[in-house]
């Protein structure tokens, strides 16, 4: 299945087969994947999943931005293309998705409260008042 990672890459490894007609189409290239990794950084922050390590061996050319070691398996998007290879930082995304399952849990425990508390209310007031008020009718005989 195809996703926006796998995409984006193939695209840029088609531009470089179509730009590689000389040294200054090269040199624009990896200018280009310089770029992209750059919009992605902003003030040491990035926007959107940037490209943390490139291989394009028919290029002769393998770039790391920072060391991707650090990155846990959730955190990396591996996307292989013919004979290259791009690895994505998904930190922000994990990140996002870790928050909203706290959110979530806060929400189902919320809800499940409320829930025992409206049980606990509604057994009160339709079991155990009546059965109250029947022993009292019955020490009162």
């Amino acid at each position: 299945e195809p996703t926006s990672y796998k995409n984006g890459f193939e695209s840029l490894v088609e531009l470089g087969r179509r730009l590689r007609i000389t040294d200054v189409h090269e040199k624009n290239f990896y200018e280009a994947l310089e770029e992209l990794y750059d919009y992605h950084n902003v003030d040491g922050k990035f926007r959107i999943y940037p490209l943390a390590f490139v291989i394009l061996p028919q290029y002769d050319f393998d770039k790391e931005w920072f060391d991707i070691n650090k990155l846990r398996t959730a955190e990396q998007e591996i996307v292989p293309y013919q004979d290259s290879v791009a690895i994505y930082d998904k930190r922000e995304e994990v990140r996002m998705v870790a928050l909203l399952s706290i959110m979530r849990t806060i929400f189902v425990c919320i809800v499940l409260s409320m829930g025992a508390l409206f049980f606990s209310r509604d057994a009160n007031y339709l079991v155990l008042q009546p059965i109250e008020r029947l022993t009292a009718k019955v020490k009162r005989m």
